[in-house]
C-alpha cells in the first residue's frame, strides 16, 4: 500500500507540475500577445498619419485587416497545437498512471501467492530454511519484475519528444504560413502607396 500510494503522489505532482507549466506559459503567451497587438496598433497609426490620400488610407485599412486576419489565424493555429500537445501529455500521464498501477497491483498479488506457498509449505512440513530459501528467491523474481515493470511506465521522454516534435512543426507551418501572409500584405501596401 505504500507503494500505491508513493506511485499515487508521483503522479499528482507530475500532473500538477505539468498543469503549473502549462498556466504559466499560457499567462506569458497572453502578456507577449498584449505586447505585440500593442505594437500592431501603433504601427497602424504611424501609417495612417503618412497616408495623404483615401486611396492610400484605403490601402493601411486593407493592410490591416489582411494583417489582422494573419495574426488571427497563425494564433489560432499555436494554440490548437498547444491544446493538442496538453491533451496528449495528459492521456501519457494517465497511461503512465495505469502502467504503475499495474505495476504495483500484480506485485502485491504475486506477493500474497508467494505467501501462502510458503504458509501452505510449512502446513506440510516442508524444512522452514527451504521454505524461506524459495520464498525469498520468489520475492527477488517479483521485485526485479515489478522494478521493470515500473521503469518500463515511467519511459515518457520517447512519446514527449514525438509530441513536442509535432507541436513544433505545428508552430514553424503557423509561422510560415503567417510570414507568407504578411509579405503579400506588406508587398500590396507598398504598391499601393507607391514606395
Amino acid at each position: 500500500k505504500n507503494r500505491e500510494e508513493q506511485f499515487r503522489n508521483q503522479k499528482e505532482n507530475r500532473l500538477e507540475t505539468f498543469l503549473k507549466h502549462a498556466a504559466s506559459t499560457a499567462e506569458r503567451l497572453d502578456g507577449t500577445r498584449d505586447k505585440w497587438d500593442e505594437n500592431r496598433k501603433e504601427h497602424y497609426t504611424k501609417l495612417l498619419e503618412r497616408a495623404d490620400t483615401d486611396a492610400e488610407k484605403q490601402a493601411v485599412a486593407k493592410f490591416r485587416s489582411a494583417m489582422d486576419a494573419a495574426v488571427s489565424k497563425r494564433r489560432a493555429a499555436i494554440d490548437a497545437a498547444i491544446k493538442t500537445f496538453q491533451l496528449d501529455v495528459k492521456t501519457m500521464l494517465g497511461s503512465r498512471k495505469g502502467g504503475l498501477e499495474k505495476a504495483a497491483a500484480d506485485f502485491r498479488t504475486s506477493e500474497q501467492a508467494a505467501i501462502k506457498e510458503a504458509q501452505d509449505a510449512c502446513k506440510k512440513g516442508t524444512d522452514i530454511k527451504t521454505v524461506r530459501q524459495r520464498f525469498n528467491k520468489k520475492l527477488q523474481t517479483m521485485q526485479r519484475t515489478f522494478e521493470g515493470d515500473r521503469k518500463d511506465a515511467n519511459r515518457l521522454g520517447v512519446g514527449l519528444d514525438g509530441l513536442a516534435r509535432k507541436r513544433q512543426e505545428a508552430f514553424r507551418e503557423a509561422r510560415e504560413a503567417y510570414e507568407s501572409a504578411a509579405r503579400k500584405a506588406r508587398q500590396e501596401l507598398k504598391t499601393a502607396l507607391g514606395a
